[in-house]
Parts: structure tokens; sequence; C-alpha cells
């Protein structure tokens, strides 16, 4: 049997968390998926519960993803878990990098087209739920 494992999911869009949080649950069924919209809910419940991996939305124009990201880094608690940043963007590479690189240069571990989000529970197993090594630059970059 799977061991159960919980995600972090930090996405704006109601109608967005909900799919990805189904199309995941129906692939994992153990999978525990903590909802929330706002990078200041999500520091609250990192604070309160227990994840294994945090996937987040990257809120632009403002980028508060970003800052999340450089704030979970630099709790020593937190530091080590992986963070896959899903941010909506074009599928031109030159439209793509200025969004990628300062999630990556926060402390993304992967960057990931966010409607290729099927793809970050296997990345997570690929990683066998840990942070890896060194950044990917993703699925949003070697798929473009």
């Amino acid at each position: 049997m799977t061991e159960p494992k919980t995600i972090l999911l930090v996405e704006p869009v109601e109608r967005m968390r909900n799919m990805i949080k189904r199309d995941w649950i129906t692939k994992r069924p153990s999978l525990l998926v903590v909802e929330t919209e706002t990078c200041a809910d999500a520091r609250r419940l990192l604070q309160e519960t227990s994840v294994d991996a945090i996937v987040t939305d990257n809120f632009r124009p403002e980028l508060a993803g970003c800052e999340l990201i450089c704030w979970i880094r630099q709790q020593q608690d937190l530091a080590h878990l992986p963070i896959v940043a899903i941010p909506a963007m074009s599928n031109i590479v030159e439209d793509a990098l200025p969004i990628t690189r300062p999630l990556h240069e926060a402390g993304a571990d992967s960057v990931i087209y966010k409607f290729f989000y099927n793809e970050v529970l296997s990345t997570l197993k690929r990683w066998r739920w840990q942070r890896p090594e060194r950044q990917e630059p993703g699925w949003a970059l070697d798929h473009l």
C-alpha cells in the first residue's frame, strides 16, 4: 500500500484548485490535498500542518508565489520540502523565462506549466517525495 502523502496546494482560482485536486486524488486516492488561495493562508497552514510537498501558483503580477517560496526556504523546519511552482504562462520560451527564472531563484525545485499539473505527482514520485539535489527546469521548459 502506498504511504499517504500530503500536498499543500496554493492556487488563487477555486475552479483550478478543484480540478487539480480531483485529478490528483483520482490518480492517488491516499493523497491528502490541503488547499488555500493565498500566500498568507499558506504560511499559516505551514505553521499548523505537516506536509510532504508544496505546489504553488506564482500569483502574477505581484509574484507573491516567489515571496512564499523564499519564506519557506528561510524556515529551518520547512526548507527541506520539495516545492513545485505551477505558473500559468505562455508557450513561447522568451515569454516563459521571465516567469520561471524568479521562481527558480526564489527556491522552487521545478517549474511546471500550470496546465501540465498532472505531471506534478510523477515528478514528486521520481524525487521520492524529497527535495532534489538540484533544481530542474521542469515540464514547463522541457516541453515548450
